[in-house]
């Protein structure tokens, strides 16, 4: 509603207000479609994030997917 009615871009909703990944559901890989139909049948909105790999310490340990990773590349890169 702010975005919309104070003509708010939303890059600068995302430097103001904090609009980042609200949950996160780690799940099996064979799990996902299972996890993302239960979400979805009780009307959250829900995507595959990314996937946790492998890696060394200072590499971002999963690979960032779907509407919001530059935001989980920015709240990794912060707690690391």
């Amino acid at each position: 509603m702010i975005a919309q009615r104070g003509r708010v871009e939303r890059a600068e909703m995302e430097k103001t207000f904090n609009m980042g990944v609200g949950m996160v559901a780690v799940v099996a890989p064979e799990d996902t479609d299972r996890a993302l139909a239960v979400l979805t049948a009780r009307h959250l909105g829900c995507w595959t994030l990314g996937t946790i790999r492998e890696g060394q310490q200072r590499q971002l340990p999963c690979q960032p997917r779907g509407p919001a990773p530059q935001a989980l590349e920015r709240i990794v890169r912060r707690s690391g």
